[in-house]
């Protein structure tokens, strides 16, 4: 994302590494053992690492399109993500 804005890094590095850890350890959390709260606790650490990396998208895209680049100069990746995050914060901070 950051390359295709022309961007060095993503806005906030550490929330970039937590986003995907948190989704990386809630899927190694599904084993058969242990009971269905475990899974459901595992789904909601997918969802933080999901919104954080909504979020991470979204200041990143506000950011450089405020200094170097034009709305109107970006390409439609970057305007499909930022569009999926905002719709994604939208819906968790509404319900």
């Amino acid at each position: 994302m950051s390359f295709k804005l022309g961007a060095p890094e993503m806005a906030f590095l550490l929330v970039n590494a937590l986003s995907f850890w948190f989704t990386f350890v809630a899927l190694l959390m599904g084993q058969r053992e242990l009971s269905l709260d475990t899974m459901i606790l595992g789904l909601h650490i997918v969802g933080i690492g999901s919104l954080l990396g909504a979020i991470n998208f979204e200041v990143t895209t506000q950011n450089v399109c405020s200094t170097a680049v034009t709305l109107d100069q970006i390409s439609m990746f970057v305007w499909i993500s930022y569009l999926t995050s905002f719709w994604l914060d939208l819906y968790c901070f509404c319900c």
